[in-house]
């Protein structure tokens, strides 16, 4: 499904602060599994994520998915990508804060294409799954920061993604809640839906069937 091969990711590359993200990152993604990825604070993980969610170029190595390398595919193929293959769930949550949460979690089916009405339909679907039908109306800026990721988990699983890589999605979640997403993300999973979760929570860690863990830019499971 994914293959990482010696991936390096250098920031700010030949000034006196340049970083080092990522040292030969080596990773394969299968169909179904479930992995968390875990690690310091600035030890790479989200530049990991990023450069999965094709947000981000590795300045070395390859990345292969499905058979095609992810150097040769157009920014509007990348773009296609990110929009159909997989489902993002970013740390900031990247809610558009003055609208609805239902337009938020059509977007991606807007984007690429379809009617509003069948769009609004999938939508509720995806927020009936996370328990949050209620919301659909009110503005993103109205919900606390608990609702707001199951918002952008809704929209992350709204149009039925391979794989979905999510930072950090139970951030804002207390204990209890935290417990209701993990088994929803397993009934996700077991249904086909690949998930990479990079997290500082032991308890999603421990949760995961792989676990990954990464310092200094090194990856190692």
């Amino acid at each position: 499904m994914i293959q990482l091969k010696q991936i390096e990711k250098i920031y700010q590359k030949a000034k006196p602060n340049e970083v080092t993200a990522l040292k030969g990152v080596s990773l394969t993604i299968h169909d179904g599994d479930l992995i968390a990825v875990t690690g310091p604070s600035g030890s790479g993980k989200t530049t990991l994520l990023h450069i999965l969610a094709c947000l981000e170029k590795p300045d070395a190595g390859e990345y292969i998915l499905n058979g095609q390398n992810v150097a040769e595919l157009s920014e509007r193929k990348k773009a296609d990508l990110r929009n159909s293959y997989f489902g993002i769930v970013l740390q900031d949550f990247g809610l558009m804060e003055e609208e609805s949460v239902l337009l938020n979690v059509c977007l991606p089916l807007l984007i690429g294409k379809m009617r509003h009405k069948e769009a609004k339909k999938a939508a509720i679907s995806a927020l009936e799954r996370m328990g949050i039908p209620s919301l659909a109306t009110k503005k993103v800026n109205q919900l606390s920061g608990g609702q707001k990721q199951r918002v952008a988990i809704a929209r992350a699983l709204v149009h039925k993604p391979q794989i979905i890589l999510a930072d950090e999605p139970t951030g804002a979640l207390d204990s209890a809640h935290t417990e209701e997403l993990l088994q929803l993300i397993r009934k996700c999973n077991e249904e086909g839906i690949t998930f990479l979760i990079v997290t500082h929570n032991p308890v999603v860690a421990d949760f995961c069937t792989r676990q990954m863990h990464i310092i200094d830019g090194k990856l190692s499971e």
